[in-house]
């Protein structure tokens, strides 16, 4: 005897529904556009095989436990797909802890520029004609997308009418409940609209309120089909300035404008008094000793006060280094460095350099 779950699937019966005449006709244009798209897809073949498939996955929906509601939060495959590309699982608060110190970090472009760039290509899919209304409907699916991952309590997407000119942009909000991955992701935001050709013309961010609010207008960049990569590395620089200025970073934590200071070999290290100088210098040179093998014990040394910009090591391997201070300074801070460093060697002089061992 054949199975009862074997007939139901092999037979057929009708079921007649009523629907509005706009959504019939709709429906039809669907069917015929992805039919001519992809013939062997037997999923278009028809209308009847559309509505049954449809229906089909609904219903498996429902047996998942989702409802109606949730239909309207479905991250499309397309979507899902590229983003999986570059991204992986991880603890946000974890991942929150470790972006801090990235804030206001340039941008190397050679990592995300990629990213970037496929991003360009995915959108540019659906908005060849650049019509900025296609703009909406694809950011609107990556509004899904985003609130499934829950880094932002709300996530809009919406036109940004602007008096005096022709093309609407484009404004992102977020309230966010990480706020250091959701600052990250305004950086990524401003990318992509670079990518894009679209120019911020506005940028706000509240730290109180994990709050961020992000205005782009097209540029002629948008409506250009050419790659044109320089004016859009340009544009993108400019883009990233809106999020990562000076005026941010001085009112922010301490560390992110020492951070960036200490990329110029022209700063340098001092400290108020005696009793700090020595608290830092004693519990970083006895932690150096605890944990750096004998032979490296001098050599680290050495790295930590040439990043306080006091000296430039010239040989690593035979010890050689000298000062990079300037003249008003360079007495005093030799006498403290020569301090430290005889009791563990003997100092010699090179011409300009100095010799340990």
């Amino acid at each position: 005897m054949t199975k009862q779950k074997f007939l139901s699937r092999k037979k057929t019966a009708q079921q007649s529904i009523s629907i509005p005449s706009s959504l019939r006709e709709e429906i039809i244009q669907y069917v015929k556009k992805n039919y001519e798209k992809h013939p062997e897809d037997k999923r278009f073949s028809s209308i009847s095989a559309f509505y049954t498939t449809v229906m089909e996955k609904a219903m498996k929906c429902f047996e998942k436990g989702k409802s109606l509601e949730d239909f309207e939060q479905f991250a499309d495959g397309e979507m899902t797909g590229f983003y999986d590309q570059f991204s992986f699982d991880a603890l946000k608060p974890l991942y929150e802890m470790i972006t801090e110190t990235n804030r206001y970090t340039e941008l190397d472009y050679e990592d995300p520029l990629m990213f970037f760039l496929r991003g360009k290509e995915l959108i540019e899919k659906f908005i060849r004609k650049r019509d900025l209304k296609q703009v909406g409907i694809f950011l609107k699916r990556a509004e899904i997308y985003f609130a499934r991952n829950k880094i932002a309590s709300k996530l809009n997407f919406e036109p940004l009418y602007i008096k005096k000119k022709e093309h609407p942009g484009i404004r992102v909000e977020a309230f966010c409940i990480y706020e250091n991955i959701c600052f990250e992701n305004s950086k990524f935001f401003a990318g992509i609209f670079a990518m894009l050709g679209m120019k911020v013309v506005d940028f706000i961010h509240s730290k109180k309120n994990s709050y961020f609010r992000i205005d782009a207008i097209p540029t002629d960049l948008f409506f250009n089909n050419n790659s044109a990569k320089r004016e859009r590395l340009k544009l993108l620089d400019y883009n990233m300035s809106l999020i990562t200025n000076y005026k941010r970073v001085v009112h922010d934590k301490d560390f992110y404008l020492w951070m960036k200071m200490a990329k110029d070999n022209g700063v340098f290290l001092d400290f108020h008094n005696e009793f700090t100088k020595k608290k830092w210098i004693d519990l970083i040179q006895l932690d150096i000793k605890k944990s750096s093998p004998p032979d490296q014990f001098l050599i680290s040394l050495l790295k930590f006060f040439e990043r306080l910009h006091w000296i430039n090591i010239v040989n690593e391997k035979d010890l050689i280094f000298k000062f990079t201070l300037p003249v008003p300074n360079y007495k005093t801070k030799k006498k403290i460095l020569f301090n430290y460093l005889s009791k563990y060697s003997k100092i010699q002089k090179m011409d300009d350099n100095y010799l340990l061992g």
